[in-house]
């Protein structure tokens, strides 16, 4: 379970994830926290740094928590067939 102290909304605030069905918060949705259908990190490359950086819920400490604009992520899915919604 996700540290509420951590943050004041949900990670990656209104990104929700779907199995065509069932549509669950990505705070709902990521291992270890929740279902398990996504890991709770992801990837970006800052092309500034050179260097990958963490995106992901706050009890990771990663670099980010939140998706921005332009920048494409790499996220490990543990179930098939579920797609990400991104506001």
């Amino acid at each position: 379970r996700l540290d509420p102290a951590c943050y004041k909304e949900d990670p990656l605030t209104g990104v929700c994830l779907s199995d065509g069905g069932q549509v669950l918060s990505f705070a709902e949705a990521c291992y270890p926290y929740g279902e398990g259908w996504i890991n709770s990190t992801g990837v970006w490359w800052d092309n500034v740094a050179q260097v990958s950086r963490i995106v992901g819920v706050c009890d990771d400490t990663p670099y980010e928590d939140s998706l921005k604009p332009w920048r494409g992520y790499w996220f490990t899915w543990r179930e098939n067939y579920k797609s990400m919604i991104v506001p």
